[in-house]
C-alpha cells in the first residue's frame, strides 16, 4: 500500500456484503493440560535421585599419578592426599575423579601450579614441563592406600 492510496477515500462496503472474521488455527484456543497433584515423596526420594558418577577414560588420565615425596606422604596423616594433575584440571573435575576412583568424598582440593626449571644435560640446556599438585582433604576417618598404586 503506497502513500497515495491511504489519501484516497475507501469505499464503504454495504453490511450485508462484509464477511466474518475468519479464526485461523493460530487463533483457536489451546486445551491446558490439567495438572495432577504429585503424590509425596517418601522418605528414601533423595537416595533415589543420587547421581551415580561412572568411570570413563577421561577420570583415568585426571589424576596422572600420585606425589611419593616425604612431605606428601607425611601430610598423609592429616587425612590430606598429593596427586599430579594435568595443567588444565580444576578442582571440581579432580574431586568428581577422585570420588569415582577412590570411593571416597573430598572435602577440599587445593592446587598448585608448579613451573618447570631450567635444567642442564652436559652442553644442552633444556626446561623441565610445567605441571599441577593437587592436595586433597578427606573426611576424617577415610583414606586412600596410594602405596599400592606406586
Amino acid at each position: 500500500m503506497g502513500i497515495f492510496d491511504r489519501l484516497k477515500k475507501s469505499k464503504e462496503k454495504p453490511v450485508a456484503a462484509q464477511a466474518k472474521p475468519v479464526q485461523r488455527p493460530s487463533q483457536t484456543p489451546v486445551k491446558k493440560p490439567k495438572v495432577v497433584a504429585q503424590p509425596a515423596p517418601d522418605s528414601n526420594w533423595k537416595k533415589s535421585e543420587k547421581k551415580i558418577l561412572k568411570k570413563t577414560d577421561q577420570t583415568d588420565r585426571l589424576l596422572l599419578s600420585p606425589v611419593v615425596t616425604e612431605k606428601a606422604t607425611s601430610l598423609g596423616q592429616y587425612g590430606k592426599y598429593v596427586f599430579a594433575v594435568p595443567t588444565s584440571a580444576n578442582r571440581i573435575e579432580i574431586a568428581k575423579a577422585v570420588q569415582i576412583i577412590y570411593g571416597v568424598t573430598p572435602i577440599k582440593v587445593n592446587i598448585i601450579n608448579t613451573s618447570g626449571k631450567d635444567v642442564r644435560y652436559g652442553r644442552t640446556d633444556g626446561r623441565t614441563k610445567d605441571w599441577k599438585k593437587a592436595i586433597v582433604t578427606l573426611k576424617e576417618g577415610e583414606s586412600i592406600n596410594i602405596q599400592d598404586e606406586v
